[in-house]
């Protein structure tokens, strides 16, 4: 098992790998950037992302740290939707199968889709929401009861994961890495999670 972990941890999966059997090369179209919206899904815009102030990258990297204590304060829609866009969202409008995005990631794939359990938003309903990136809103996913503690628990047992105003939760589409890394698409994904 140790000898696996290691291997993964290693990039010489890509010298295993024939990508001329992708289907990047194969001719197959891209998968989309985004997954498809259920029919009649509503959705919920966000503000503009831009003009909640700003701070010097390096104010930011000094100021960062962890936190497992949260208030019980809401915060507003536009933080929201700032957060949205500084950790997924479009810089550009997507155009062949490529998103251009805010973070990067590995040929331009971007197999991440960001969920979030929301508890205390400002003219957001309590539920569990899918980010789309492009149009830059939200769909709710579902409501279900006790999200707190479906949240904790699927944290592992991690209670502050419930305790926030809102959990950010990745999910993984691998067919968009899978489309042009074949079998090294899976170590890529990691590198690419937050």
């Amino acid at each position: 098992m140790k000898e696996q972990g290691r291997y993964f941890l290693k990039d010489s999966v890509r010298n295993t790998v024939d990508f001329s059997m992708t289907d990047q090369y194969m001719g197959v179209e891209a998968p989309p950037v985004q997954k498809p919206l259920s029919e009649g899904a509503a959705i919920t815009a966000l503000p503009d992302p831009v003009g909640l102030g700003s701070i010097s990258l390096e104010e930011a990297i000094r100021a960062r740290e962890s936190r497992r204590s949260y208030t019980s304060e809401s915060i507003s829609m536009k933080e929201l939707s700032f957060l949205l866009w500084a950790t997924q969202g479009l810089r550009e409008e997507p155009f062949q199968g490529h998103a251009l995005r805010t973070v990067p990631s590995a040929g331009c794939r971007h197999a991440l889709e960001t969920y979030l359990a929301v508890f205390r938003v400002d003219g957001l309903a309590r539920g569990v929401y899918r980010y789309l990136p492009v149009g830059h809103g939200l769909t709710r996913v579902s409501d279900p009861g006790d999200l707190e503690g479906r949240t904790a628990k699927a944290a592992l047992g991690q209670r502050f994961a419930g305790k926030g105003a809102v959990t950010f939760i990745w999910t993984a589409v691998p067919y968009r890495m899978e489309w042009r890394y074949g079998d090294a698409a899976y170590k890529v994904i990691a590198i690419d999670a937050p």
